[in-house]
């Protein structure tokens, strides 16, 4: 009996690293700890997709590509980051289908891309939310519809995004 808790003391049987040889517990040792830090970056890409490095380096990937005009692979690794969650890769993919899906020989995928930019600009980006504006100002990807541009716009420029505000000014200037 324990003194201290009243608990009676059993044996615990060895472990299986206990009973493994010296080679097999550092194999043992290395697949635990890999079967963690998967469990881990699993976790992290759940519940906070914006802060994982892993899907920020697949959108920085994706991003690379995409300057340097290798648009399949900046396709692939945008979408790999927008389909878990990573708000930037959301918006660079909905721009992509909205601008650069020619250069494939495609035609323009505006359902993509609205699909993506509104996805982001729900997200609270304020480059997503001035994109959508956009969009919907001049009829590019989504019917014109001044109100809704408006609205998308306001919103941006309540975040500071200096491209809105500069685009808000151009609509008063313009009389809009």
């Amino acid at each position: 009996m324990n003194k201290k808790n009243g608990f009676a003391l059993v044996r615990r049987p060895p472990s299986a690293i206990e009973k493994a040889a010296p080679g097999a517990k550092r194999i043992l040792t290395g697949m635990i700890v890999e079967t963690i830090v998967l469990a881990e970056t699993k976790a992290l890409i759940e519940l906070s997709p914006n802060k994982s490095p892993l899907l920020e380096s697949w959108c920085k990937k994706g991003e690379d590509f995409y300057a340097e005009f290798n648009i399949r692979e900046a396709e692939k690794w945008l979408r790999m980051a927008a389909e878990k969650g990573h708000t930037r890769a959301q918006f660079r993919l909905g721009e992509f289908y909205s601008i650069y899906d020619e250069l494939i020989g495609n035609i323009r995928d505006n359902i993509e891309a609205e699909k993506w930019i509104r996805i982001a600009a729900d997200q609270g980006l304020a480059e997503a939310q001035h994109l959508l504006a956009h969009c919907y100002i001049y009829g590019i990807v989504v019917p014109q519809d001044n109100q809704e541009g408006l609205r998308w716009l306001n919103k941006s420029v309540e975040q500071d995004y200096a491209e809105a505000q500069h685009l808000l000014a151009v609509l008063y200037m313009g009389g809009s």
